[in-house]
């Protein structure tokens, strides 16, 4: 059994002696397990450990954040000056929980733009929103596969609404990938692969999301494999939306310019989302694509 799922005995060997874990391959799996807080024999602890888990799929994905609504990530102000030590207070700061890199962050400079901490999510009004910056910009630089896992409630269905959004050139026009409802409950996904390529633009073909009722998505772009069923989306568990994507190859090579939470990607107040935030999780790489068994603990772990 392998910590690092479909790789060889050398690399995994490797890469736990590049955390500190020395010995023999069963010795480095066995401390690495301890560390973690398991126990047990190293069979014991294999088993649970290898048990699907979003911690789990995270592991061996090359790029990845997960955002939570949890104190010890939250600030009042976009620096590091106030923290948010109650609920209703505004949210200007929040870094990933865990991620690939330190600086996964999304921040708001405008007051009246933040949304609120309310314990177990974000409440945005529908002209709240947080920005990327840091390493979140890079998430989908040169990605094969992308997965963005959400859990959200929208307090009302009527207009469009965006929960997340990348550009590829720092403007509304350039998107790379836009996820959100449309106006009548559908869920909406946007992809552009290559900064020349134009956006593949899609919609479950049936309504997904209910008023004040929250929900846990799953969306996944396999960039490189291109064609049919390239784009896919998942509400609270089955699929609900297949598209296709013209080219093919690994995203573009840049990072992106504009990145938003709870927002579309221009700057004026349309397009956000009103309602409550209580994850998200940005993850690229080559096996960015849940297994179906990945997915279905994943969206048990989220209604948990």
């Amino acid at each position: 059994m392998r910590i690092y799922p479909n790789t060889t005995v050398d690399y995994e060997y490797a890469q736990l002696g590049s955390l500190g874990f020395t010995g023999s391959l069963n010795d480095r799996q066995f401390a690495y397990l301890r560390s973690l807080g398991y126990s047990g024999s190293l069979a014991d602890m294999m088993a649970t450990f290898l048990r699907p888990t979003i911690s789990s799929y995270l592991l061996r994905q090359s790029k990845y954040a997960d955002w939570r609504p949890a104190l010890s990530y939250l600030w009042q102000t976009d620096d590091t000056s106030t923290p948010v030590t109650a609920a209703g207070q505004t949210i200007g700061r929040s870094t990933a929980q865990i991620g690939s890199a330190s600086d996964m962050l999304w921040t708001q400079a405008t007051d009246t733009a933040r949304p609120t901490w309310q314990t177990s999510y974000l409440d945005a009004d529908g002209g709240d929103s947080l920005d990327g910056s840091g390493s979140t910009l890079g998430l989908l630089h040169t990605a094969s596969q992308a997965c963005v896992i959400m859990r959200l409630r929208v307090d009302a269905i009527g207009a469009v609404q965006r929960f997340l959004s990348f550009s590829t050139g720092g403007s509304a026009a350039t998107p790379r990938l836009i996820i959100g409802l449309n106006a009548i409950g559908n869920l909406s996904v946007q992809v552009r692969r290559g900064d020349a390529d134009s956006t593949t633009v899609a919609a479950s073909g049936a309504v997904v999301f209910s008023a004040a009722t929250t929900h846990s998505l799953i969306v996944t772009v396999d960039y490189a494999a291109g064609g049919t069923g390239a784009i896919k989306g998942y509400v609270d568990g089955p699929e609900v939306l297949s598209a296709s994507l013209a080219s093919t190859g690994a995203a573009s090579a840049t990072d992106s310019l504009r990145a938003r939470l709870m927002a579309n990607l221009a700057s004026s107040a349309a397009d956000h989302l009103d309602g409550r935030l209580s994850r998200c999780i940005v993850a690229s790489g080559t096996s960015a694509i849940p297994t179906s068994t990945e997915r279905t603990a994943i969206f048990t772990e989220l209604s948990a």
